[in-house]
């Protein structure tokens, strides 16, 4: 009996080492697993990392671009502000110079006009030189000078003379008007024309 006791006592320490190894292979088995898992978690947790310290890297770059481009963008507006206001300056000076080209061709128009008035007039001259003044001068300057006195040569000569050249006078007093009212109004013009400059 001693012996089938101790055979089962044997068979029971058997049984319970066998159990004990499967309990510590099934443990180790475990730890293994939650090794595994837990190597696994920190592999994953450091590419994690390792992605967010990516995208921070991505997000300071793409804010360092959007910064450029801000700037670049503001340089761009100062510069078609410049051009804006360079253009304007221009229009403003070829408008000066279109009306200062107005100005000159409405002074040249009128050289022109004042020009062919004097050539008019020196051309018409002879045309309006009439006789009458030449003959009725004298005669009006004797008759009226020798009225109630004695004869004499001498004064009929100087009153003959003196009407005469009454009469080239009046013969000349349009002529020379015209002449003298085209000069004055070149004159005018283009004291105004270097005025207006």
């Amino acid at each position: 009996m001693v012996k089938s006791a101790l055979e089962a006592k044997s068979e029971m320490a058997d049984a319970h080492k066998q159990s004990v190894g499967m309990v510590v292979q099934s443990t180790n088995s475990q730890l293994d697993l939650v090794s595994s898992a837990i190597q696994s978690a920190i592999a994953s947790t450091a590419s994690l990392g390792q992605e967010i310290e990516y995208s921070h890297l991505q997000t300071a770059s793409i804010a360092a671009r959007q910064e450029s481009l801000e700037k670049g963008m503001i340089q761009l507006a100062s510069v078609t502000q410049s051009l804006m206001a360079n253009m304007s300056d221009h229009t403003r000076l070829l408008a000066q110079a279109s009306n200062l080209t107005n100005d000159m061709l409405d002074t040249l128009e009128a050289t022109a006009a004042a020009t062919s008035t004097i050539q008019n007039a020196l051309s018409g001259y002879g045309e309006r030189a009439k006789w009458w003044p030449f003959v009725v001068c004298p005669m009006v300057s004797l008759v009226m000078g020798s009225y109630g006195l004695p004869p004499s040569i001498v004064r009929n000569i100087g009153l003959l003379t003196f009407g005469e050249m009454l009469g080239v006078m009046i013969s000349s007093y349009g002529h020379f008007r015209d002449v003298a009212s085209a000069v004055f109004s070149v004159s005018r013009l283009s004291s105004n024309t270097t005025a207006g400059i």
